[in-house]
């Protein structure tokens, strides 16, 4: 019996030493979080060449080029960005090893997270919605998160790595465990000219990525490439509804190249006032010789060819904001609009699970909180006189509380067709911005848009066919006399091709119906 204990005890004994020995010997990099996999010549960051219309002014904004929030002292350089991109994606940056940057923040989500709060390293969810990272750079102001809490994007990245919540790390114990990384040592070097992992050039690599992630090849941007020397040949690149949703969005043909006049009514909101007045609503635009241009104002907080904030904003979502006043007074940051189309759900809180909700809220839902941004008041009718230059403030009729738009079902549709041309599927799926940690099979899987949400369907043959037979499913459906059976008939097209430029009319025609019904 005494052999069998000694015998056993021995065991034992030389079992936790093998243990100590493999794990004192097995290097950090070849755990089961892998090696980043990196081109062997690093991806361009630094020197992309930004379109022309960038640099277009905007006439409450600037250009969207001198939003540019890149300190002089953490310019992107490729050596850069590809450290920030592997620490992105790295899961040891959290303290169990199981949720990185990447995992809240999905590049083909826009690098935001289709779920309405995020799960932190211990399946917590976070406290807001997962904000888009998509054209961050362009902000002039610099502040980051919803309540802009953040000074500056270097101040912004290292945040969550510290929040209990997310990731629960302590920068001490990160730069000792990256140090421990054998890969990282060549890429810090590369990047900053020693291997030393400091929490300040960890910060400086990250937001060096993050203002990388600027998409600028969606079908809104063909509409300028195809006519550099001119105007934006909107009209050659949008379909009908597409040009509504686009008119209705800018609204100044002066600014951005519409045309054209629709009619419509504007509720005046605030309490003491009642009743219902017609205007041409929004920017009275100074169309080219022609009659103003109907807006919904969406251009006047979300401007520039990126459809960028220059602040924060309160816009009605609450009439009281207790329980979350973001930048004070229930203001809230807005991202850039691009790649909006594949970001739900939306606003600080994920409350809104379609774009059409949203265009429902700032339709006919917004609440008149007291400090309501103007643009959003029932006073929010402005004139502009050709004398005053650009970026100029705007003068205001007096406030009379939240306003109407009283959008039409064809007009939201028209909206929310417009949001989709600023979907960038070269973004999406950009290999300079995917996870390194991941197979080149599983990077293409994951970033696979899914066929419903692409704008342009891939291959042009199929494309033109599927057109050709929804076009001639419409002009059956516009003959059938029987008004249940055309419906009928247009609501089935409608879903068997919604890609195609037939299936807006058939959707057109049945919102035109839907608006005539009393």
């Amino acid at each position: 019996m005494k052999r069998y204990l000694a015998f056993c005890v021995a065991a034992a004994a030389g079992l936790v030493s093998a243990m100590h020995l493999s794990g004192a010997n097995r290097s950090p990099s070849k755990s089961k979080l892998g090696v980043p996999q990196l081109p062997d010549k690093m991806y361009n960051y630094a020197d992309v060449d930004f379109p022309e219309h960038f640099w277009d002014p905007d006439r409450r904004f600037g250009a969207m080029i001198d939003a540019d929030n890149t300190p002089a002292d953490n310019p992107i350089t490729d050596a850069g960005a590809t450290l920030g991109r592997v620490l992105f994606y790295d899961k040891r940056l959290s303290a169990n090893d199981s949720v990185s940057c990447g995992s809240c923040h999905q590049q083909k989500h826009g690098f935001s997270d289709p779920a309405r709060f995020s799960k932190g390293l211990h399946g917590k969810p976070t406290r807001r919605h997962s904000m888009s990272l998509t054209n961050a750079r362009f902000y002039a102001r610099g502040r980051f998160f919803w309540d802009e809490r953040a000074a500056t994007l270097e101040e912004q990245v290292l945040m969550p790595i510290q929040d209990p919540v997310e990731m629960g790390m302590k920068l001490d114990d990160l730069e000792q465990k990256l140090t421990a990384v054998d890969f990282y040592a060549p890429l810090f070097e590369a990047a900053f000219g020693s291997p030393e992992v400091t929490r300040d050039r960890i910060s400086k690599a990250l937001a060096q990525f993050v203002r990388s992630l600027v998409s600028y090849q969606s079908k809104f941007d063909r509409a300028y490439t195809i006519n550099p020397d001119g105007p934006p040949a909107f009209e050659k690149v949008f379909n009908k509804q597409e040009l509504l949703g686009q008119r209705l969005f800018m609204g100044d043909s002066n600014q951005f190249g519409g045309s054209g006049q629709s009619s419509g009514s504007f509720q005046f909101g605030g309490s003491g006032f009642s009743g219902k007045k017609s205007f041409k609503f929004g920017r009275q635009g100074r169309s080219r010789g022609g009659p103003p241009v109907r807006s919904a104002l969406c251009s006047r907080c979300h401007g520039t060819v990126g459809q960028i904030s220059r602040k924060a904003h309160n816009n009605g979502l609450d009439l009281k904001t207790d329980k979350d006043q973001g930048a004070g007074d229930g203001r809230f940051k807005a991202p850039s609009l691009r790649n909006i189309a594949v970001r739900a759900p939306y606003m600080h809180d994920g409350r809104f699970r379609s774009l059409r909700d949203v265009i429902v809220h700032y339709s006919t839902g917004v609440q008149n909180h007291p400090k309501l941004d103007r643009a959003l008041a029932a006073g929010f009718f402005y004139e502009i006189p050709d004398n005053v230059p650009f970026g100029q403030p705007e003068r205001f009729l007096p406030n009379f509380g939240p306003g109407r738009l009283n959008l039409s079902k064809a007009e939201i549709n028209a909206l929310v067709a417009f949001l989709n041309t600023l979907t960038d599927h070269d973004f999406l799926t950009d290999p300079r911005f995917s996870d390194p940690f991941a197979s080149a099979d599983d990077r293409r899987l994951a970033n696979r848009p899914k066929r419903s949400s692409r704008t342009d369907p891939p291959n042009p043959d199929r494309a033109k066919n599927r057109e050709r037979i929804a076009q001639k499913a419409l002009q059956s459906a516009r003959q059938t006399v029987v008004p249940r059976i055309r419906n009928a008939k247009l609501q089935l097209l409608v879903r068997r091709f919604k890609e195609t430029q037939a299936a807006q009319e058939a959707q057109t025609l049945l919102d035109q119906k839907a608006d005539a019904s009393p």
